[in-house]
């Protein structure tokens, strides 16, 4: 669902393998989140799942949150990865 953009659909597939901590999951769904393709935008969700994933050597998320712990890429200061972070 995710890679035929059937983000709504991919996201209530997604959300509860990322909440069990799969680390693709919570990549997908911080992706989601940010960009706003089948939930509404949420820039801290996003960063949320994606820094999650991320600590998890998700590959994608690892490169994420390194373009995103830019201060100009999420809207207030600038976030830290924080390794107690919870939804």
């Amino acid at each position: 669902y995710f890679r035929a953009q059937k983000y709504r659909d991919a996201f209530i597939r997604l959300k509860p393998e990322a909440e069990k901590g799969q680390p693709d999951a919570e990549y997908a769904v911080g992706y989601m989140y940010y960009y706003g393709q089948g939930v509404v935008e949420d820039r801290k969700k996003a960063w949320h799942w994606i820094t999650k994933a991320a600590r998890a050597n998700q590959p994608d998320a690892v490169e994420a949150a390194a373009i995103l712990a830019q201060p100009k890429n999420l809207s207030g200061p600038k976030y830290e990865i924080k390794t107690n972070e919870i939804d």
